[in-house]
């Protein structure tokens, strides 16, 4: 998987690509966290001391655009029920400020 830095928001927080899919990348002295864009969805959550990330992820992940991302939570609306998420899987999310702890 390709990973370039587009961006450092804050000392903790970094806008990545993850092949086609901009990831928020947030390391803080509590562990690390992987937020899609696409998708609003957390896709790595690893504590401190673990050895191993706490979330599951499909290590075949292409990580394109368009495509939804196997595995994490999704962190914006819908999680579950009986109507069609696709718009709300593939659709590409932004923040509206950074702000530090």
């Amino acid at each position: 998987m390709k990973t370039t830095l587009l961006k450092t928001l804050t000392p903790e927080l970094h806008l990545v690509q993850h092949n086609d899919i901009p990831i928020l990348y947030l390391k803080h002295a509590v562990g690390t966290a992987k937020i899609s864009l696409q998708g609003a969805q957390l896709i790595s959550w690893k504590p401190q001391n673990a050895k191993q990330d706490v979330l599951w992820l499909s290590e075949v992940e292409p990580f394109k655009n368009g495509n939804a991302i196997r595995g994490g939570v999704p962190i914006c609306y819908p999680w579950f029920g009986g109507v069609k998420t696709t718009c709300a899987r593939h659709s590409s999310y932004s923040f509206m400020a950074v702000k530090p702890l």
